[in-house]
């Protein structure tokens, strides 16, 4: 769809979760949903960390969540990246999207009531592979006891999606610290983010029965 305003024109574009095959030619141009989010994230805020936070719907056929239908827009670039993060994103009245404290963006759809992120997590420890490894380290998140009491409590199992190797430590890139005292899952998820400066995509679910499903899908800077 192109939009005229003025002499100013910028194009908008519907990418549904659902239809993959509406693609925005201007920004995206990917295969599925996630990958088509994590392309034009990408794109428009380019070597930046970013959270994506949101409910979705559960394929009782599959581990997938279907995520709901984006509007992107691609804005003027003349701005700072989170204007223009913002912009593309604007036409989206229920996301929230800002920065955190850590520097990482976060694109929160509102009505996502989740009793997972906000739980207290008094000391996390990570041993030396898991400091430099996001996929360990969420590892060690999801097996402490706050979090599997939690997930026992609301019926709730988790779907990562991780591929590939996992190198061992490597003291010349990004690690976490030893020990994360005093937190949330949100905010020792903002931790990993901020420190590897990927993307993460966290998803939650309702199945009809009442049992709950939640995913996570990292993608690490390019």
């Amino acid at each position: 769809m192109i939009i005229k305003r003025g002499l100013k024109m910028y194009f908008a574009c519907l990418v549904t979760f659902f239809q993959p095959s509406l693609l925005c030619a201007q920004v995206g141009g990917a295969q599925n949903g996630d990958v088509i989010l994590v392309k034009n994230l990408r794109e428009i805020y380019p070597s930046n960390p970013v959270l994506v936070e949101s409910y979705g719907v559960c394929d009782s056929q599959s581990t997938i969540i279907n995520l709901p239908s984006v509007v992107w827009r691609v804005p003027s670039y003349g701005y700072d990246k989170m204007s223009q993060l913002k912009y593309a994103l604007g036409e989206n009245k229920d996301l929230m999207i800002y920065k955190d404290a850590s520097g990482v963006a976060v694109i929160r759809r509102r009505g996502l009531a989740s009793k997972l992120l906000p739980i207290k997590i008094d000391n996390l420890k990570f041993d030396e592979n898991q400091q430099y490894s996001v996929e360990l380290a969420m590892i060690a998140l999801l097996k402490s006891a706050p979090v599997k009491k939690t997930m026992s409590d609301l019926d709730m199992k988790s779907m990562p999606k991780f591929g590939g190797l996992i190198s061992g430590p490597d003291p010349g890139q990004p690690h976490l610290v030893g020990a994360l005292n005093g937190q949330t899952f949100e905010s020792v998820i903002l931790s990993i983010v901020s420190k590897f400066q990927g993307i993460m995509v966290y998803k939650e679910c309702s199945l009809k029965n009442g049992s709950k499903r939640f995913s996570y899908d990292y993608y690490y800077p390019q």
